[in-house]
């Protein structure tokens, strides 16, 4: 008898031959099948979706880059909305009234102000509640919102523009929370960040009419939510609106100087 070695020339031997040309050949890679056999299972077989040890048992989703996605649609107006920095930007013909007016509030002093109140110049405006601990969302904001302030007041500006932080947790964030809270962050009772509860009773109706992102447990506070900051223009209409990262302030400021040249 015979076999056929990996080049197909047929070698005819004894047994004892054979069966060592046979684990030879095993050896070297020749027989069918044994390259696969002794390929290594903790390869992935994508080199491209290479992870180590510790990612490969996470199940967490990895997310997308960032990317600035005011400059995607400029580019392709047709381009799908990367939601992970999201930037909306609204030409004056095609602003509406925003129901930031429509809504009273009482500031962190316990005093009355009508969203009225709020209009006759631009306005940099975010939402946070006093309870939340995610380092990423509430506490980010209101330093972003204070350093906003901040630099407004240090600029020409001053004067021309307000900033506002909304709660969405006003049953609980009462105006002497409020308080406590700026004075945590250092936002001074008279500083130009003011620090709103919105009316209880039309605030979820309200936060629904602006589309923030927010659920609320059945007790009525906050639970997942996400990030939101409008900049209106001095009649009350949304002129720019940004969802999950806050821009600079150097952005807002901009944004801000071409609002007042309207």
């Amino acid at each position: 008898m015979g076999i056929n070695n990996c080049h197909g020339i047929q070698v005819s031997s004894p047994p004892m031959i054979r069966h060592l040309f046979l684990i030879i050949l095993f050896f070297l890679g020749c027989l069918p099948g044994c390259s696969n056999q002794t390929a290594r299972h903790d390869m992935p077989s994508n080199p491209g979706h290479a992870l180590n040890h510790e990612n490969a048992k996470s199940t967490r989703p990895i997310p997308p880059p960032q990317c600035d996605c005011s400059e995607m649609a400029a580019e392709d107006a047709t381009a799908p909305v990367n939601r992970w920095d999201m930037h909306i930007a609204v030409l004056p013909e095609d602003r509406t009234e925003s129901p930031i007016t429509e809504m009273n509030y009482t500031n962190r002093g316990g005093h009355s102000v009508s969203g009225v109140d709020l209009i006759g110049k631009p306005l940099v405006l975010s939402f946070i509640y006093t309870r939340c601990e995610n380092q990423s969302r509430c506490p980010l904001v209101t330093r972003m919102m204070h350093q906003y302030s901040q630099s407004i007041d240090e600029s020409s500006l001053a004067g021309e523009a307000n900033v506002a932080i909304v709660t969405f947790d006003p049953l609980y964030d009462t105006p002497p929370v409020l308080s406590t809270y700026g004075q945590e962050y250092g936002i001074s009772e008279d500083s130009r960040c003011l620090l709103l509860r919105p009316e209880p009773a039309m605030s979820h109706a309200f936060f629904s009419n602006i589309n923030m992102p927010v659920n609320f447990e059945s007790s009525g506070r906050p639970n997942v939510h996400g990030t939101l900051l409008l900049i209106l223009d001095n009649q009350g209409r949304i002129a720019h609106r940004y969802e999950v990262q806050l821009p600079e302030a150097n952005t807002v400021m901009d944004h801000l100087a071409s609002l007042l040249a309207e």
